[in-house]
């Protein structure tokens, strides 16, 4: 029975060659090349996808992200976090990127750019959620005492982040090569060289964050023996920063469970099982991030220090000496 051509786009048809056009007319599946297919004449589920994406929950994605990077600005100015912002603001814009490369894909799944553009940006723009925090340990130091930590202060801040390079690196390198891969592959399936670079870059992230996490216990573990963490927990302020150190924390193992989740997706290749699901995609890739960077946003690192133990330190050191006066 032939297939009835109504069904399909006329500006689709028009750009058909003859014989394909010729297959649709007797009824019979058309030979087509994996980048000439579109919506109209291929099955999404063999797209560079997997799926057709979801137009609405990619779209609330890019939403929220952008509201996020909206208000954060103000919190800059309020607070004086200057350069948590900054790295606050470059992973929602990548994260806005990559929710529209995924926009793109659910009207054009094939599409090599959107591909691209989604699996590049969805990739490294948790790298620089993470740096935010990695930033905030040494503050954290300063604040509670430098004389009960096992290293400088300022050596969190430079380990920590050039271990977030390196990870920000192996990703966009891997991502890349990759994504090109699979268009040039047509998707065979394997671990091609860029895939296993971006696993690595993976794996180095969540050995990074899981040594973070254990030196920030280790740290707190240290001042709770010598009675520092009772003095700075007192009254309205101490409270604040409470509520700043659970969702720092809670931030950190949320990006955590976002990167392990990355790991296992990507191990079996693209056209995984896990790979295949967008829902599962959905939930712990776009879940994971915007509720870290929500609470990173709303209980920023400021409000929780609060005027005495100001972010800025700068702007502390005058307080100081304003009431001294």
């Amino acid at each position: 029975m032939a297939l009835d051509l109504s069904t399909i786009d006329p500006s689709v048809l028009a750009e058909l060659p003859p014989d394909v056009l010729a297959d649709l007319l007797a009824g019979r599946k058309p030979n087509i090349s994996f980048y000439d297919c579109n919506l109209d004449l291929c099955d999404a589920a063999d797209s560079l996808f997997n799926y057709q994406p979801s137009f609405a929950a990619n779209l609330t994605y890019a939403i929220l992200f952008a509201i996020v990077l909206l208000i954060t600005p103000f919190f800059a100015w309020r607070y004086k976090t200057y350069t948590f912002s900054i790295l606050m603001s470059l992973g929602c814009i990548g994260e806005i990127l990559g929710y529209a490369g995924r926009i793109w894909g659910h009207y054009d799944p094939w599409s090599i750019d959107g591909f691209l553009l989604q699996i590049c940006a969805l990739t490294l723009s948790p790298t620089f959620f993470a740096a935010s925090i990695y930033i905030t340990l040494s503050k954290l130091v300063g604040l509670i005492g430098q004389d009960i930590s096992r290293f400088n202060r300022w050596w969190y801040t430079y380990f920590f982040l050039t271990c977030d390079i390196i990870s920000l690196i192996l990703q966009g390198t891997g991502g890349g090569i990759a994504a090109v891969s699979a268009k040039a592959e047509n998707k065979n399936g394997k671990l091609d060289t860029g895939n296993k670079i971006m696993i690595a870059g993976l794996i180095f992230q969540v050995i990074t964050l899981g040594f973070f996490i254990i030196m920030s216990l280790e740290y707190f573990w240290r001042a709770k023996r010598a009675f520092r963490l009772s003095d700075k927990f007192r009254g309205k302020q101490g409270l604040k920063l409470k509520i700043f150190l659970f969702s720092l924390g809670l931030s950190t193992v949320l990006i955590l469970i976002r990167c392990i989740f990355r790991v296992v997706e990507l191990w079996d290749g693209w056209t995984s099982e896990l790979m295949s699901n967008e829902k599962k995609f959905i939930a712990l890739e776009g879940g994971m991030v915007i509720a870290a960077a929500v609470f990173l946003t709303l209980f920023n690192p400021g409000w929780g220090f609060g005027r005495e133990h100001s972010w800025d330190e700068k702007k502390r050191e005058r307080d100081m000496d304003l009431d001294s006066e």
